[in-house]
């Protein structure tokens, strides 16, 4: 059997500006969106809101992340209430992950970590 070859491959880690997540639940999604700090360089600035999983409040939602200039947004969901959140998201031209709960949990840090959707926006 012939051996192969052996590639080093050299792994980039991506890093985005500005990134939201969203922790859906039943009827609302807390979101959380981190971006550049406007007056001091190299900060970011995180904020973390609910919003109603409503057509109009989802809709509002999508104005606010194009206006804001979000990257990515990573919405995590354990049933398929994500559905309303990916679809009108994706139809205001956002980039959207749908991630599994169990892969989007960040390890718990100190405290104000622990803001639902935080981890998320994180690893996004």
């Amino acid at each position: 059997m012939p051996q192969g070859r052996q590639v080093e491959v050299e792994e980039q880690e991506e890093i985005l500006a500005r990134v939201a997540a969203i922790d859906v639940a039943k009827a609302s999604g807390m979101v959380c969106t981190r971006v550049p700090h406007e007056a001091k360089a190299g900060k970011r600035v995180t904020t973390v809101w609910v919003v109603a999983a409503t057509t109009s409040a989802i809709m509002e939602l999508a104005d606010r992340l194009v206006c804001q200039g979000i990257q990515r947004v990573v919405v995590e969901s354990t049933s398929d209430y994500w559905r309303p959140f990916v679809y009108l998201l994706q139809a205001h031209g956002l980039l959207v992950w749908l991630v599994n709960a169990k892969d989007a949990r960040a390890p718990a840090g100190a405290a104000q970590d622990r803001h639902a959707g935080r981890g998320v926006a994180v690893q996004g």
